[in-house]
């Protein structure tokens, strides 16, 4: 099979900033921003520029805290906090990730400026190491300042106040709530061997996959022989694939949908990713605890 990227549930360890950064904001008088922005491998990767100078491509993922780049060239262009590695606890069968923190850059995307923000550098180009254009990843320090759209059919992206509470006719509207920074909403699985599952489910902008399972189920995972379905901050990440024959969220329902399963220690979740959110128009708003789909009309 064709190996797929999914950045997966990144979780920084001991990460303590020296000062508390001041975030992204849209400088008055401009109340929103629209970017077209390039899609690889589905994935949505905005071009950003770190202290004036350092010009990166970042994948907007929902799954991250903190900008992560990757890459030993980073070590020479940052200063960082000295003594102080970040863990990071990622999908994949792997070792463990660490990488150096540095605090007090100034970052922008087009009109949007983030002053104080922290970042780290992972040595190691792992995740991206097939992927020379991309450079690391963005998610909750941007999300949870903003109302984000995004138009895959047109490739826009959409930042504006997280008080305009904007949900355009043809939207279903989807209750979530912020677990751990990451937008969860609820969900209930059926699969094709009749097993029904109610569980959380992550919004994954990180993840080219449709649908992924996390489960403590053994039994789920018995029927096949495991293969790669992808590669996490850990490395591969093995599991089935599996087909949904119905999954619904609050107001939408999905038919037939191929779904991953895999092995977990101790909880159990799943995650929605660019693989089917590409279909969607997409709007998230962190502050206001909602999400929003609208299902995209392509031409043939």
């Amino acid at each position: 099979m064709t190996c797929q990227l999914v950045i997966m549930l990144l979780t920084c360890s001991n990460l303590l900033y020296a000062t508390s950064p001041s975030g992204f904001y849209l400088p008055e008088p401009i109340e929103q921003v629209t970017i077209r922005y390039t899609c690889i491998n589905n994935l949505i990767v905005l071009p950003l520029v770190i202290n004036g100078n350092l010009k990166v491509n970042l994948v907007l993922d929902t799954g991250t805290r903190n900008i992560v780049l990757f890459g030993k060239r980073f070590e020479k262009l940052l200063e960082f906090v000295p003594n102080r590695n970040v863990q990071f606890t990622g999908m994949g069968t792997g070792k463990q990730v660490y990488g150096k923190l540095s605090i007090d850059n100034q970052v922008k995307l087009t009109s949007l400026i983030g002053e104080r923000i922290s970042l780290v550098v992972v040595p190691n180009k792992n995740v991206f190491i097939n992927t020379p254009k991309v450079d690391g990843i963005i998610g909750y320090d941007i999300f949870q300042k903003f109302e984000v759209e995004i138009d895959p059919k047109q490739k826009f992206i959409t930042f504006r106040s997280p008080d305009s509470r904007f949900a355009p006719s043809g939207f279903t509207h989807i209750p979530l709530r912020i677990e751990n920074t990451r937008p969860i909403i609820d969900s209930e699985f059926l699969l094709e061997n009749g097993t029904n599952l109610i569980t959380n489910l992550m919004i994954d902008t990180g993840s080219q996959l449709s649908f992924l399972l996390k489960t403590t189920n053994e039994s789920l995972l018995n029927s096949t022989f495991p293969e790669v379905l992808g590669f996490g901050m850990s490395g591969s990440i093995e599991g089935i694939k599996t087909m949904a024959q119905t999954i619904n969220l609050a107001g939408i329902n999905f038919q037939n949908q191929s779904t991953g399963i895999i092995r977990s220690e101790w909880h159990n979740y799943g995650s929605m990713g660019m693989g089917i959110l590409k279909e969607y128009a997409l709007i998230i708003n962190y502050s206001g605890a909602y999400a929003c789909l609208k299902k995209l009309q392509f031409t043939k």
